[in-house]
């Protein structure tokens, strides 16, 4: 399957990885992560080729699919991505829905709100990320626990009928 290779910076590290969507992978990542990160860019490849550039800079790997941004990781990057898709730093508050807004200003992950609220991680970045609706319950729980932070209409799609 081709995908691309995306390059995350964060912290003075470097994720690499492998997605269809490395701007909704940014979104996911920077949600889950205290400190602001910057889509360095993508350039298309494969599982494989990830695996490979892992591999190439295993002597700076800090966890997983994170590495030290060392001059040569960055040069590497530099090099591989493609123009278009170069550099997009992630606004905290600028773009977040109002779900995901409320909850980094109440220091929560998305994690805790998914337990909280008895649903599946993915469902709350999906959420934030306006890809699905809340049920009526869900969107109830969630303007409650939020004090009314987030409104009930910013959760629940409507489904237009002709």
């Amino acid at each position: 399957m081709t995908g691309h290779i995306y390059a995350i910076e964060c912290a003075g590290h470097v994720k690499l990885g492998y997605s269809e969507n490395p701007e909704r992978r940014l979104n996911k990542i920077a949600a889950d992560t205290p400190f602001p990160c910057d889509l360095l860019g993508y350039w298309p490849g494969t599982k494989a080729d990830e695996l490979d550039i892992h591999q190439k800079f295993q002597s700076t790997r800090a966890r997983g699919e994170w590495f030290v941004a060392t001059e040569e990781l960055l040069s590497f990057v530099s090099q591989h991505v493609v123009p278009a898709h170069r550099g997009r730093r992630f606004a905290v508050l600028d773009t977040d829905s109002p779900l995901a807004a409320w909850r980094k200003r109440a220091g929560m992950k998305q994690q805790e709100l998914a337990g909280l609220l008895c649903v599946n991680t993915s469902f709350i970045s999906m959420l934030e990320a306006g890809e699905t609706g809340a049920s009526l319950d869900t969107a109830t729980k969630i303007s409650k626990l939020s004090e009314g932070a987030v409104p009930f209409d910013s959760l629940v799609k409507r489904q237009v009928t002709r």
